[in-house]
């Protein structure tokens, strides 16, 4: 068992501190939410797609993800939940996931995460119809995945420390 609560590290000499797990916590559940959000305006344009009267199938079906999400917008519901609410939107989300990612984040992680973040302001105020938001939220989804895959690759699949390097590491840094 490590006694040191900066046991976790990215790098030899990067110990991930309060300050860093607290940003790296933040940026996760910033990113699920964006994600979250997509899916569910996603789904809602699919199922509108089915229906004839589409434009209005989509209001509809609008009207649960916004109660889900706690998104009360002050005119289109569409775009309080791509851009405009504080706390639930998109948009809003991904640029605190960035926010928190430069804590912590590889140069990589910021660079995908900058890459949804481009793609949503590039788009801000053309997506209107079932069919778009459905390309959206599609193009969205996958290029969160690539942030979730840089993820995965610079933190979870590394061979764990043992006891004696984080002593070593620990040791090292107390003497600097």
């Amino acid at each position: 068992m490590v006694s040191d609560p900066r046991s976790l590290t990215d790098r030899r000499d990067y110990w991930l501190t309060d300050a860093r797990v607290y940003s790296l916590i933040w940026m996760g559940r910033c990113l699920e939410r964006a994600e979250g959000v997509a899916r569910a305006i996603d789904a809602a344009a699919l199922g509108a797609m089915e229906s004839e009267d589409k434009d209005a199938a989509f209001e509809l079906a609008l009207k649960p993800v916004l109660v889900a999400w706690g998104v009360r917008p002050e005119g289109n519901d569409l775009r309080g939940l791509l851009y405009e609410d504080e706390t639930s939107s998109v948009y809003r989300s991904l640029v605190r996931a960035r926010s928190n990612a430069q804590q912590v984040g590889p140069l990589e992680l910021m660079n995908a995460i900058n890459l949804v973040v481009t793609e949503m302001e590039r788009n801000e105020g053309s997506i209107n119809t079932p069919d778009q938001v459905h390309e959206f939220a599609t193009a969205i989804i996958k290029l969160l995945a690539n942030a979730y895959n840089v993820i995965e690759t610079h933190w979870f699949h590394r061979e764990p420390l043992s006891e004696h390097v984080i002593y070593r590491l620990f040791a090292q840094q107390q003497q600097q």
